[in-house]
């Protein structure tokens, strides 16, 4: 995979005398994510490897690095980069779901809890790790405890969008679908493209699901 790594280019070698580093490291990684949307790993690889060259401190491009290489198997290297941009960046919240769902992934669910529940001793109030927290309870089945969980990430940050996912997600399971619904849409007012908040709304809108929404009083 190393070797890979270094002889694999994403071909934008000429960017321009003009060009700043911010600038080539925007674009590689920019060319990147376009790359892996179409599941061309190679060269998404060879994009965010060369964006990491140029700057090796941006944990925007070591995470997408560690993206990649997770989509395309390669775990322990993804691994290693998920550890090095949180290193650089301790509250990477995409670095934390992505890192805690590949030890998922290699049945070390232990070592998923005991890197969320470290996060959310060092930042109670952070919510971000308040929604990781809960998405791990709701994965596990602890249905109330992930509700409250979520619920504290949303009135710390109302517009979180894994909370919100997740909570909607949760209120699919309790049949609530208006309310879910609800949800997903307030994820996709913050983040417009987010495509499990756009999938699991178009989900809903094609399947009626008996709902327990009206006449409830609370």
């Amino acid at each position: 995979m190393r070797r890979f790594l270094l002889i694999c280019g994403c071909g934008l070698g000429v960017l321009g005398c003009g060009t700043t580093k911010p600038e080539q490291v925007y674009e590689l990684n920019r060319t990147g994510v376009a790359a892996l949307a179409r599941q061309d790993y190679a060269k998404a690889q060879g994009c965010f490897a060369e964006a990491v060259q140029l700057d090796p401190d941006n944990a925007t491009s070591i995470y997408n690095l560690a993206t990649v290489c997770h989509q395309a198997g390669e775990w322990p290297v993804a691994e290693e980069k998920y550890r090095e941009c949180l290193a650089k960046s301790p509250d990477h919240n995409l670095a934390h779901h992505g890192l805690a769902l590949l030890l998922i992934q290699q049945n070390r669910t232990q070592d998923a809890w005991q890197l969320i529940d470290t996060w959310l001793a060092q930042r109670p109030e952070l919510a971000d790790a308040n929604a990781e927290s809960g998405w791990l309870l709701r994965e596990s089945g602890d249905l109330p405890a992930a509700q409250t969980r979520l619920q504290k990430a949303l009135a710390l940050d109302p517009g979180n969008v894994r909370a919100l996912i997740e909570l909607g997600m949760l209120y699919e399971t309790y049949t609530y679908p208006d309310r879910a619904r609800s949800l997903y849409e307030r994820a996709l007012q913050r983040e417009p493209q987010q495509l499990e908040a756009l999938y699991r709304l178009a989900s809903l809108k094609r399947t009626k699901i008996p709902s327990r929404d009206a006449g409830t009083a609370e």
